[in-house]
Order: structure tokens, then sequence, then C-alpha cells
């Protein structure tokens, strides 16, 4: 066999290796895939579970959800949101979101498959930041809907750029975890020299209190409030 032949074999099986090695199964479950060549410009197009050829080092597979995910940012301790009025709030922003089959091509070609960490987490982050800074404290302390409301309207703006649809928001209070059994947190202070009496109220909440304070219908516990002190309680999960 002449080398010349000998070159062509195997070049030819060369060619089998790398065609083989690029025919990929596609296959996961609730998966949006595109296929794109950024190499050599090849225009980004959807393609369907199954079997697919994918030029080795050449192109690429992203993958999608079609499924409803859910992200969270958490602003508590060090890095807990500030009100307007200069109070600490801990708050967790949890969001809902789906990506709709015909605008999954925006996404790609805008942020590609690593948008919830480089660019939806952080920016879920930074806007409920913006809004807490905005709003007073009470809105935040009686989890009123005009928060959620306002935190939505904003996010649906730069989220539909992008092509994400927001399914949900629920802005909350950070909970504390349970700590290990038997751990008390102690202050670092002398003990007071007189009984101390903890009222917890339950569901009876101070967007119901406040108002009747204010008319003058409960006027022990305003009595109550005035020699001592009010706050809301940090709960367990």
């Amino acid at each position: 066999m002449s080398r010349l032949r000998v070159a062509a074999a195997a070049l030819a099986a060369l060619a089998a290796v790398y065609l083989l090695a690029s025919i990929r199964h596609l296959d996961a479950a609730g998966e949006l895939y595109v296929l794109d060549a950024p190499l050599i410009r090849l225009t980004p197009r959807r393609v369907d579970a199954g079997w697919r050829f994918v030029p080795r080092l050449l192109a690429r597979v992203s993958s999608y959800p079609v499924s409803k995910r859910t992200v969270r940012a958490e602003l508590s301790g060090e890095r807990a949101a500030v009100t307007r009025d200069g109070t600490r709030a801990g708050i967790e922003a949890v969001l809902t979101y789906s990506i709709p089959a015909d605008r999954i091509l925006d996404l790609h070609s805008t942020l590609g498959p690593r948008y919830e960490g480089s660019w939806l987490a952080p920016m879920l982050r930074r806007r409920t930041e913006e809004t807490l800074r905005t709003a007073p404290y009470d809105l935040f302390r009686n989890r009123d809907p005009v928060l959620t409301r306002t935190q939505k309207s904003v996010l649906e703006k730069d989220l539909d750029a992008h092509g994400v649809l927001i399914e949900g928001l629920r802005l909350g209070p950070v909970t504390a975890s349970a700590g290990a059994p038997g751990t008390i947190l102690r202050v670092d202070a002398k003990p007071i020299d007189r009984k101390v009496v903890v009222i917890g109220v339950d569901s009876f909440d101070w967007r119901v209190i406040d108002p009747l304070l204010r008319q003058g219908r409960m006027p022990r516990l305003a009595g109550l409030i005035a020699r001592g002190a009010r706050a809301n309680l940090k709960t367990i999960q």
C-alpha cells in the first residue's frame, strides 16, 4: 500500500472518530437546548432532545430550564438591608421565574447559560436593597404588600429585557436557623435588679395594634409600651 493510501486511510479514520465523538444524546428532562458555534459564528438555534450532531471544539449545546425555578437573595447580619429611616432589616427575597420557549434565544444571546449566578441572583439582591432603601421600616415590619408590588414592578422590567418571566415574588423577614440544643446567647452585661415581663402577641400584630393605639382604644397596652419597650420577635424555622 502506497504512502498516499495510508495517509488517506488515517485521515478517514480520524474523520470517522471525530464524527462519532460529535454525536450527542440530549435527553435531560425539563430542559430547552440551544446550539451555537461562536468560533465559526453559527447563529444560535433551538434544538430538541434526542441524538444531535454537535461538532467537537467548534460548537456547543447550552441547556435552559423548562419548568419554573426559584432563586433567593438573603440580606441579613452584616449585609442586612437599611430602610429609608436608617433601620437595619434582615430580609429574604424569593423569586419564582420561568423562561418562555419563544424567548430562550434572547436570554442566550445576552447572558448565556450561566445567567442565574452571574446576573439573576446578584440583580435580585441589588434590587431588594434599593427597594428597602426607599421604604420606611413600617412597610417591612408589617409585611405591607406595597413593598412586594414595588419590587415586582422593578424586577419585571429587568427580567423582560432578557426574556425571563416572573411567576411569583415573596419578601419576608429572615428567620433564624434553629441552633444546637441548649445553646443560649448571653449579653455581655450585668443582670438588672428588677423583674421583667415579656408579652408575646401572636397573629394580632402591629398592623392591627398601632391603629388601635392611635385611636386610644388600648390604653393599658399603650401604658406598658410607654414604660417599657416594643419590638418584633425573631422566630426560628
